[in-house]
């Protein structure tokens, strides 16, 4: 212990507070100070994070500092900023590490305020995962950037996501060299690579097959640029979801006539948001099949047949909904009110009882209905937004996976899609659940 202390002491000794930029953005000066240095300790290839107030003021503890050793780096405030002091020692001994490549990632040198930060979780996460030098250099940065931006490692392990010990980048990633092009070409997001590779696991379609999915979501998306990922994610889910769903023993689609029905209702149905579409068709033939209706998997008119089921749908429920589902709501309940949110404008809410969710399809014409069973069973997690002046009016209906950790859908009345305002303020909301969970562990 003594030995490690004298080499963190040393290393303290020799930081130069003239080269530490006295803020990170030099043209707003007022703001952005930088809060902490993080250091790397070459002799004992470790990192450690220092207050800068406390490096000026030589107020040290160097057991405190020590405590350190366990402190997860993905769960700093955003709000503190950071200096990597001593990049070039981290790269003298990692000269393999590729964070020089990392650190020209657009996304990582565009956000200057956070520059340093990306960097320092770059350097720790290859310091326990050398593989990443692979993903990097293989063109899948944006994978790895999204992570880290998300302070993400409390929900992923990279070792359930990538075969830590692989050769090559086709056994890091599970996937063969043609699967692999299309994903390092289409996809920036970790839940659309999660989301890809699970449907590629669960159905043995060809890259060509594949291929071809991609671009008709992508063609069919109301997303551009990096945003295209949200469509591939939720669409790659509803997809997975349809293929599975049964009729009398029988599947109601096999991969091919799902991919001809949507790419060719693009054009006589006319839509333009895939993820939508895919959604109302899902929600639609899950009714029918639930309430022994034979859906007509090749309708023109979509939107008039879900609308006409919902009012089967909830009529039928609406009588048992109560009976069956009353004890299991009242546990979601208990679980997902630690969840409710709101600010200056809106509040989210968790329905307390069956009939909530049956009132809430009714109101805002939507099929959420036919979710009382995945919601009773934690499967789905629904959430209602309402306005804070109009609390017993229905406005969004919004469903989380089973870990609270994504959107799988979230619509106004009639399933008409979110306007940017409100898509901030279910961020924010997203990222307040992600520290909720952080916090109880």
């Amino acid at each position: 212990m003594k030995d490690i202390n004298e080499a963190i002491a040393l290393k303290l000794k020799q930081i130069d507070l003239s080269k530490i930029p006295t803020h990170s953005l030099e043209y707003n000066r007022s703001r952005h100070k930088i809060d902490r240095v993080f250091l790397y300790i070459s002799e004992l290839k470790k990192f450690i994070s220092v207050d800068i107030k406390l490096l000026k003021w030589k107020a040290l503890d160097i057991n405190l500092i020590m405590k350190q050793d366990n402190l997860n780096i993905f769960n700093t405030n955003k709000n503190i900023y950071y200096y990597f002091y001593n990049i070039d020692e981290f790269n003298k001994d990692y000269p393999n590490s590729a964070i020089e490549i990392f650190e020209k990632q657009e996304n990582v040198y565009h956000d200057i305020q956070q520059t340093d930060k990306y960097l320092m979780r770059y350097a720790w996460l290859y310091q326990n995962y050398s593989f990443l030098e692979q993903v990097i250099k293989s063109g899948l940065s944006d994978l790895i950037y999204n992570l880290i931006y998300r302070n993400s490692m409390n929900y992923y392990r990279l070792d359930e996501i990538f075969n830590v010990h692989g050769k090559n980048i086709c056994e890091i990633t599970g996937l063969t060299k043609a699967y692999f092009q299309i994903v390092r070409d289409n996809i920036k997001n970790i839940d659309s690579f999660i989301e890809i590779k699970n449907f590629l696991k669960n159905h043995k379609v060809s890259p060509q097959q594949f291929n071809r999915l991609i671009n008709i979501i992508k063609n069919n998306s109301k997303y551009n640029g990096n945003r295209v990922d949200v469509a591939i994610s939720r669409s790659l889910n509803t997809i997975d979801d349809l293929l599975a769903i049964e009729y009398n023993q029988k599947h109601l689609y096999t991969f091919n006539t799902l991919m001809n029905y949507i790419e060719r209702q693009s054009i006589e149905q006319g839509y333009t948001e895939i993820d939508r579409f895919v959604g109302v068709l899902y929600d639609y033939v899950k009714m029918c099949v639930e309430i022994n209706i034979k859906p007509d998997i090749k309708t023109k008119n979509l939107q008039r047949e879900h609308n006409v089921t919902i009012v089967q749908y909830n009529q039928l429920k609406d009588e048992e909904a109560d009976k069956k589902y009353n004890d299991e709501f009242n546990t979601q309940y208990l679980k997902l009110k630690e969840y409710e949110y709101q600010d200056n404008r809106l509040e989210v809410i968790a329905p307390k009882k069956p009939k909530d969710i049956i009132e809430e399809g009714r109101h805002n014409h939507n099929c959420v209905g036919s979710y009382l069973e995945a919601h009773a069973s934690g499967k789905s997690n629904i959430f209602f937004i309402r306005k804070i002046d109009e609390l017993n009016k229905s406005y969004i209906t919004i469903e989380l996976d089973e870990n609270l950790s994504k959107v799988k859908q979230a619509y106004y009345s009639y399933n008409k899609v979110l306007n940017n305002i409100d898509n901030n303020f279910i961020e924010k909301w997203m990222k307040q659940i992600e520290t909720r969970r952080q916090i109880d562990g």
